[in-house]
């Protein structure tokens, strides 16, 4: 959630706004939807009070089932009792389910976003090697391959970006500075900078 929108609570409705004409309908016809959002944040956040409270403590993942009844004791006069106390765990519960579910999937969509990469990764490394060892051109290499027509562009892209050389002052013979564009044999290209 954007920082902006934590301990915040926005109602959404719908009005009537004449356009052309004047006429007027009675509101309970036409505002038959109302929207609220609510956005919990942290603690220590700006408007972080009343019902926003009172709810951070009840849905959040992180208080323990006893700091919650305190809260609802303490802070708000509401009276612990068997059925209030077994809706709290409950709700721990919900909540604690809510965030496994979570994590679950944003490992799940981290292995396979690394996956993917780790396979890129792969690609563009054994493509680098058989260009450097059996000399051949990068596209001699993706028909080697058998890379498929439409991911070779991505590939030699990458590879322009990832042969952009570096130079550092003690690869600049004389110390001079000067500019100069180099290319290599697939394309790539590196500016180097030298002293005049």
């Amino acid at each position: 959630m954007p920082k902006e929108w934590e301990n915040t609570i926005t109602r959404y409705h719908i009005v009537e706004e004449n356009l052309v004409g004047c006429t007027r309908e009675q509101i309970k016809n036409y505002n038959l939807l109302t929207a609220v959002l609510v956005g919990l944040g942290k603690p220590d956040g700006e408007n972080y009070d009343g019902v926003l409270k009172m709810l951070g403590a009840l849905f959040s993942g992180e208080n323990i089932i006893t700091e919650k009844k305190r809260i609802l004791e303490q802070d708000f006069d509401i009276p612990m009792t068997e059925t209030l106390e077994r809706r709290l765990s409950e709700m721990s519960n919900l909540s604690q389910g809510f965030e496994e579910r979570g994590m679950k999937r944003g490992f799940e969509k981290g292995r396979v976003e690394g996956l993917t990469e780790g396979r890129i990764e792969s690609t563009i490394s054994t493509i680098r090697s058989l260009m450097g060892s059996m000399g051949w051109t990068m596209e001699q290499t993706m028909d080697a391959m058998q890379l498929p027509a439409a991911d070779r562009p991505k590939y030699e892209e990458m590879l322009k970006l990832q042969q952009v050389r570096t130079f550092t002052e003690n690869d600049i013979p004389n110390g001079s500075w000067q500019h100069e564009i180099l290319t290599t044999s697939i394309g790539d290209i590196a500016l180097v900078t030298r002293k005049p």
